[in-house]
């Protein structure tokens, strides 16, 4: 799932850009003013422009600092799935060779049942042996 990455900065944007235009409309009214004024105008135009400027960096170094701490979630979030299907598809192959087994041995063991009971007996010993096994694999698994 992506990680949307939000503008917050786009208000101070808009701020500088006002800032920046009144103090172009109030020199431009000022072009009779003495040169001291439009010094000191000039000056404190920079002087906002350039808090405006570092606010802006503030806020983009903390935007960057969010989204990166937002994709890295993101990225745990994917390694617990991750880890979750590898979990799921080894219980899947436990349980399926396991009941696999066990239904051709069963089988067998009933087929040898009415003609050599001492087979059967062999068939019935797998199948507790391959239902012991399948447990022990189940409960290692499980277990870790």
């Amino acid at each position: 799932m992506p990680v949307p990455r939000p503008h917050r900065w786009l208000p101070w944007g808009w701020l500088s850009g006002f800032l920046t235009l009144v103090a172009i409309v109030l020199i431009a009214g000022w072009s009779e003013a003495p040169p001291a004024t439009v010094t000191v105008t000039l000056l404190l135009l920079t002087a906002s422009v350039g808090v405006v400027s570092a606010l802006l960096v503030a806020q983009g170094i903390r935007e960057r600092g969010r989204y990166e701490r937002a994709l890295a979630e993101a990225a745990a979030r994917d390694a617990v799935l991750s880890e979750r299907l590898t979990i799921a598809r080894d219980l899947h192959d436990i349980v399926s060779h396991g009941l696999g087994a066990v239904t051709v041995r069963a089988a067998v063991g009933a087929r040898l049942g009415r003609t050599d009971p001492a087979a059967a007996v062999a068939a019935l010993d797998d199948v507790a042996e391959i239902s012991r096994s399948a447990t022990e694999d189940l409960r290692r698994l499980l277990g870790v």
